[in-house]
């Protein structure tokens, strides 16, 4: 369950807590105010402020220290959106991709794209692919809770 709460300044912006949520399902979740209409199944950043988390557009944003995570429902601007950030995830939407079991989804210049490589060799790789994809516009991955240090 989401703590939310607005700040005390004038600003009057909804805020979401800095925990993440334990999943009976396994999967960890996490909450963020949405940066604009979030679609489900999708990946979106996970950026950090005096506001808490907020989500952002993985597309052409390279700034670092964030996290990535998966809309698990379509989320209107400013409202609260929880997104799926460690554990087995099925069906994430991505750019049409040809990846190989065990291969990592990585951001470079703003994009997924297949790591090219097992997870665990690139700086801002941020789930494993758990099943082989073919040109395909989904993707079952599997989510480790990364932090994205380095830009891709």
């Amino acid at each position: 369950m989401a703590l939310l709460f607005r700040d005390n300044g004038s600003t009057g912006r909804v805020k979401a807590n800095h925990h993440d949520e334990f999943g009976i399902d396994g999967v960890d979740y996490t909450y963020a105010v949405a940066h604009a209409t979030l679609t489900a199944k999708t990946s979106y950043r996970i950026n950090f402020d005096e506001y808490g988390p907020l989500t952002a557009a993985i597309s052409g944003n390279t700034s670092r220290n964030f996290r990535v995570g998966i809309a698990t429902e379509a989320t209107t601007t400013g409202n609260i959106a929880r997104l799926a950030v460690r554990g087995y995830f099925s069906s994430m939407v991505t750019p049409s991709l040809s990846v190989s079991v065990g291969h990592s989804l990585n951001l470079s210049g703003g994009a997924i794209g297949d790591g090219g490589a097992d997870y665990g060799s690139l700086p801002a790789e941020f789930a494993v692919c758990t099943t082989a994809t073919s040109s395909a516009t989904h993707c079952c991955v599997y989510l480790p809770g990364k932090y994205i240090t380095a830009s891709g």
